[in-house]
C-alpha cells in the first residue's frame, strides 16, 4: 500500500474566498498529506507504518486484532479516521514536553497511521461510488492517469478552512472533509471533473480559436473515457462564460450521467443531450451572478447571501448605506454585463436599484431547476 507522504500543493489566495488561514492546531496532527488516488491497499489495512523500535509495517485495522484484518466498510473507513483524529499525541503527556524524542516519535506514528486511514476511506468510497457507473469507474481511473491528489480534511478543519462548500479544487487537488466520503452524495466526483478540466489552460480561453477549443476538448474527454461529442457540446454551449461556471455545467451534467447510470436508466439522446448542456449552461450563468461575491465594508456579500426571500432581501439591503448599496449594485451589475444572458435579457430599471432587482429576479428564474428535472428521471 501506498503511504509515502507527499505536501498538498501550496494554495493561491487570490483563487478562493476566503483563503485559507493559520490552523491552531499542531502541524503534526493535521495530517493533510496528499493521498495517493490510485492506491491498493492490503485487504483491511488501514496503512501501515515504521514501527518505532522494530522497524516493522504495522497494520491498523477494524474488526479484529492485528494481523487478522478485514476489508472496512466506507463508514468503518470514516470511524477509524475520526478516532485517530481524536487520539494525537499531546506534548503535555510527554516529559519534557515537545523536546521528547518520544513525543517525536509517537507523533510521527500517529501521523502515518491517520494518512492510511484517510487512503483506506478513500479506496472504500471509491469502491462504493464506482458500483454501477461507468462514468464514476472512468473518472476514478482518468484521476489516477493523470496524478490528481486528494486531501482528505477532518469535517472541522475544512469548515475553517473552506466554510459553506462542500468540496474544493485548487488546479489539480481535490479538498474534502471526511463527511464527503462517508456520505456518498458525489462530492467527490464532481471535484475530480474540475481537476481533470484544470488540466487545460486553454480550454475556456476564448482567444483561442473555438474550433481548436472544441478539437482537444473531444481529445480530453476521450482520453477520460467520456463522450467525445460531450466535449464539443461542452465547449459550444459555454461559449462567453465565464470559466468557472462553464466548468460547473460539465459538473452539472455528469452529475445526471452517473444518477442515471446508477438508477438503471438509459442514456439520453443526443438530441437530450443538447438541450440538456444548452439549459444548463444558462443556469449555471445565473448561477454565477447569484454567487458571485462583492466586498462591502469589509464583508463578502452577494446575491445569495441577502437570501431567495423578497423580505430578508429588502431588508438586508436597508441596512448598507447608499454608497454601499450603489457600490454593490454596480458591481452586480457588471457582472451581469459580461454574461451571455445580458443580451438575450436586456435591463430595463432607470435606477441602480431597480436594475438591482431586475437582475436578482431574472436570475431567480434562470436558475430554477424545474425545467432540467426531466434529465434526472
Amino acid at each position: 500500500m501506498d503511504v509515502s507522504l507527499r505536501p498538498a500543493p501550496d494554495i493561491d489566495p487570490s483563487r478562493l474566498s476566503p483563503p485559507p488561514g493559520p490552523l491552531d492546531r499542531p502541524a503534526q496532527a493535521t495530517a493533510q498529506e496528499a493521498l495517493s488516488f490510485g492506491a491498493e491497499p492490503e485487504d483491511g489495512a488501514f496503512g501501515t507504518a515504521a514501527g518505532p523500535e522494530s522497524g516493522e509495517d504495522i497494520a491498523v485495522c477494524i474488526g479484529g486484532p492485528l494481523g487478522t484484518p478485514v476489508t472496512p466498510s466506507k463508514e468503518e473507513a470514516a470511524e477509524r479516521v475520526r478516532e485517530l483524529e481524536a487520539d494525537a499525541p499531546e506534548a503535555d503527556d510527554y516529559p519534557g514536553g515537545s523536546l521528547n524524542p518520544l513525543y517525536w516519535v509517537a507523533t510521527a506514528q500517529h501521523r502515518l497511521d491517520l494518512h492510511g486511514a484517510k487512503q483506506a476511506l478513500l479506496e472504500a468510497y471509491k469502491a462504493e461510488a464506482a458500483e454501477g457507473s461507468p462514468t464514476t469507474q472512468a473518472i476514478f481511473e482518468a484521476a489516477e492517469r493523470e496524478g490528481v491528489q486528494v486531501v482528505v480534511l477532518s469535517d472541522e478543519e475544512y469548515a475553517e478552512r473552506y466554510p459553506g462548500t462542500g468540496g474544493v479544487t485548487v488546479g489539480e487537488t481535490v479538498y474534502v472533509p471526511v463527511s464527503a466520503l462517508e456520505s456518498g452524495e458525489g462530492v467527490l466526483e464532481h471535484e475530480l471533473v474540475h481537476a481533470l478540466l484544470n488540466g487545460s489552460d486553454t480550454l475556456f480561453d476564448e482567444t483561442v480559436p473555438l474550433d481548436d477549443r472544441v478539437a482537444e476538448a473531444r481529445e480530453l474527454f476521450e482520453s477520460i473515457g467520456l463522450d467525445a461529442d460531450d466535449g464539443e457540446r461542452l465547449i459550444r454551449s459555454t461559449e462567453g462564460m465565464n470559466p468557472v461556471d462553464a466548468d460547473h455545467v460539465q459538473t452539472y451534467v455528469t452529475g445526471i450521467d452517473i444518477h442515471r447510470e446508477q438508477a438503471g436508466l438509459p442514456p439520453l439522446t443526443d438530441a437530450q443531450r443538447d438541450t440538456l448542456y444548452e439549459q444548463a449552461a444558462i443556469r449555471e450563468t445565473a448561477l454565477g451572478v447569484w454567487r458571485h461575491g462583492v466586498e462591502i465594508g469589509g464583508e463578502e456579500v452577494s446575491l445569495a447571501g441577502l437570501g431567495e426571500n423578497d423580505l430578508e432581501f429588502a431588508v438586508k439591503i436597508a441596512q448598507m448605506s447608499e454608497q454601499e448599496l450603489a457600490d454593490f449594485a454596480a458591481e452586480v451589475e457588471a457582472r451581469w454585463n459580461e454574461t451571455s444572458l445580458a443580451g438575450e435579457y436586456p435591463l430595463t430599471g432607470d435606477t441602480p436599484l431597480e436594475r438591482l432587482q431586475e437582475i436578482r429576479d431574472l436570475v431567480l428564474r434562470l436558475q430554477d431547476e424545474a425545467p432540467l428535472q426531466q434529465y434526472w428521471q
